[in-house]
């Protein structure tokens, strides 16, 4: 699947929170989130879907691979609390760590420390975290 498809599914899952325009929602959110603009959006999540999933009904998970092989994978937590969930990677080591990206109360689309995939991920309330993995 390319990213355009990734973005519907996203699009879908924002538009069944009741939330108008989900499509420019899901396109601005990961815009803001990786300070891109459209263009460098699609060039930076690559182009083919990775099928991602969450068992948390408030947590909407994206996946893509770029050219380079690198898996980006976007979470985004729309609960007012925080959630703990385990990930579980087909094809990527588990002790392997993702450079991370955060939008939250405390972080504005900032680089924070490298995310360890052996543990299960913390995302705090109502954020949006990018996860690049090598």
């Amino acid at each position: 699947m390319t990213l355009r498809e990734a973005l519907r599914q996203a699009e879908a899952r924002i538009a069944s929170g009741d939330i108008p325009d989900a499509r420019l929602e899901a396109e601005l959110l990961l815009m803001h989130c990786l300070s891109l603009d459209r263009a460098g959006l699609y060039a930076r999540l690559g182009e083919e879907q990775i099928y991602a999933e969450t068992r948390a009904p408030q947590v909407l998970a994206v996946a893509a691979r770029r050219a380079d092989g690198a898996l980006t994978l976007i979470l985004v937590n729309r609960s007012p609390h925080d959630v703990s969930a385990p990930l579980v990677l087909a094809g990527h080591p588990a002790t392997a760590a993702a450079a991370t990206w955060r939008l939250d109360r405390q972080h504005n689309s900032t680089q924070i420390a490298d995310t360890p995939l052996d543990a299960p991920l913390l995302l705090p309330a109502e954020s949006v975290t990018l996860l690049i993995i090598p």
